[in-house]
């Protein structure tokens, strides 16, 4: 009689013991890391007062926070959308560092001009001083 062989799962298999490494680090978690702690602490406690908000209300969360209950109302609308202290960290303007809005091939255009007219003496700007 043949012993029978089971089956080997298609699924992969996790490594339980993995380390951390900066390689294994997905790129939301170094974003993650790079919050500022004070930033972290803030979300924290816009995350305590909007569940305060929802258990007891609008107004006395407001009146323990000190802020308006428009205020409250608009933080519920945050994490309503995020429910996490994701939601309530201050969103960065513009683009981000690193990032390029030219293509290479006009990048290296303006590159060009820059070095041909660094060495051009520059035209005066503004009103002489008396």
């Amino acid at each position: 009689m043949k012993k029978k062989i089971p089956k080997r799962s298609t699924r992969p298999r996790r490594d339980l013991h993995a380390s951390k490494s900066n390689e294994a680090t997905k790129v939301s978690d170094r974003e993650l890391l790079g919050i500022p702690k004070s930033e972290w602490a803030t979300a924290k406690l816009k995350e305590r007062i909007v569940k305060m908000a929802l258990r007891s209300g609008i107004e006395a969360a407001a009146d323990s926070a000190d802020c308006s209950a428009r205020t409250i109302r608009r933080l519920i609308t945050s994490y309503r959308i995020d429910p996490s202290p994701l939601a309530f960290l201050p969103r960065r303007s513009g683009p981000k560092p690193g990032s390029q809005r030219l293509d290479l091939e006009r990048e290296s255009i303006v590159a060009e001009a820059v070095e041909t007219l660094e060495g051009e003496p520059r035209a005066p700007t503004g009103r002489a001083r008396r």
